[in-house]
């Protein structure tokens, strides 16, 4: 995708281990560019299993990022149902991201 199409503001929220105790730590975040789709899909899960994603983001990220982290849009955490990497029109990779 287009780095001039990425608008939206968009915040990786990392999960982060437990301690021994079984105490989150305290999550980081990154903050991304990308483009926010709110468009009904069926699509399959981490587990294989159907869902409704609410809508996706593409961004282009080559990072890593997790089924577990979550996606901040105006201050409201979604969880992430799928993740596909995407060629984009330069060498570099895009990222989409079904949110829930």
């Amino acid at each position: 995708m287009l780095n001039a199409y990425s608008t939206d503001s968009i915040t990786i929220v990392r999960d982060m281990p437990r301690d021994k105790w079984g105490v989150p730590g305290t999550p980081t975040t990154e903050k991304i560019l990308g483009v926010v789709t709110w468009k009904t899909r069926l699509v399959r899960n981490f587990a294989g299993e159907e869902v409704v994603s609410r809508g996706f983001i593409e961004a282009t990220y080559d990072g890593t990022i997790d089924h577990k982290d979550k996606i901040r849009i105006d201050s409201v955490d979604y969880p992430i149902l799928a993740l596909e990497r995407l060629k984009t029109f330069t060498t570099s990779y895009g990222l989409r991201i079904y949110i829930a």
